[in-house]
């Protein structure tokens, strides 16, 4: 068996390998001391020969450098659902506390004399229009009313300049 076919065989217990190895070996010890090999596995090997030594010391640089490679990107993808977690909270608090402000400009418009129905309408309409144009917001077409034609608007978020 060459290197490269040794590198490849599965060396767990019961694999091809293994099962060969077992198949070669048990009717000699078999005959000779009377017992019987029933699983083999190989752990570690070392190889007298250097250049096989540099082949097995680069492909286990390379299995370790993969291994990282995937923690790094598990990692990664754990720090991007944390911070969208938290956008989201940040959102749901921002959310409940414009609320506040909805009730806030509804109860002064009313003050004002307008009526209760208009006023919760606009105070909703500025609420939704401040939403939809904060900085991190991701709307780029706003497509609002119910009757009747509807209007398509571009919109860019704060302080950004096409």
């Amino acid at each position: 068996m060459d290197y490269q076919h040794f590198i490849q065989a599965d060396k767990k217990d019961g694999g091809k390998m293994s099962q060969d190895i077992i198949s070669a070996i048990n009717p000699h010890i078999t005959s000779e001391i009377g017992v019987c090999a029933k699983g083999f596995g190989v752990s570690q090997y070392d190889s007298s020969d250097k250049e096989t030594q540099k082949l097995m010391q680069a492909m286990e640089t390379a299995r370790l450098e993969g291994e990282a490679a995937v923690k790094r990107a598990e990692q990664l993808a754990l720090s991007i659902v944390a911070e969208a977690k938290g956008h989201a909270e940040a959102d749901r608090i921002r959310g409940a506390a414009k609320i506040v402000d909805v009730a806030e400009l509804a109860k002064e418009l009313i003050a004002k004399g307008v009526d209760p129905n208009v006023a919760a309408q606009a105070a909703t309409a500025v609420e939704r229009a401040e939403r939809f144009t904060r900085s991190d917001s991701k709307l780029t077409t706003l497509v609002d009313g119910n009757r009747g034609a509807s209007i398509a608007i571009p919109v860019k978020p704060r302080g950004e300049k096409e």
